[in-house]
């Protein structure tokens, strides 16, 4: 994928616009993979900051289009990519919400914070856990979160 178009689909998407051809495999690759020079390490990093907030702004997107066994998947592309991001855990909660599923928004939520908590020793943000049920909030992951 072009790395310029990504940039043109990324303007549009958090526009509020779904552009023509923009399709979610062009958008989950990373950038010269193979190669490990200094310029192409730095653009990689900035090509994948563009395809994330690519992902993201799908998963908006077709979420308030009502798309949404095409936003989760975009959602889910996004927490791929990176799984401790949480902007990319919101969109697709979100998702799961806006299509009724609120155990699986649980689910991711509960995974995130696992991840969360097993490699940075930090909780969820309080914005992100506003968007569940105060029963999901409150509930501790397994025997281990007790321990913790």
């Amino acid at each position: 994928m072009d790395p310029h178009e990504s940039v043109r689909w990324t303007r549009l998407l958090e526009a509020g616009e779904h552009p023509r051809g923009c399709r979610l495999p062009a958008l989950v690759h990373d950038l010269l993979p193979e190669r490990l020079d200094e310029w192409v390490v730095v653009e990689r990093e900035r090509y994948r900051q563009i395809r994330l907030h690519a992902l993201e702004a799908l998963c908006r997107r077709l979420t308030e289009l009502r798309d949404h066994a095409s936003a989760i998947e975009a959602g889910l592309s996004a927490v791929s990519a990176d799984p401790l991001r949480e902007t990319a855990q919101r969109v697709l909660i979100e998702a799961h919400i806006a299509e009724g599923n609120l155990s699986e928004a649980v689910r991711q939520y509960r995974a995130y914070a696992r991840l969360l908590r097993l490699e940075l020793r930090v909780e969820p943000t309080a914005p992100l856990t506003a968007l569940l049920p105060d029963a999901a909030r409150t509930h501790r992951v397994g025997a281990a979160a007790h321990r913790a």
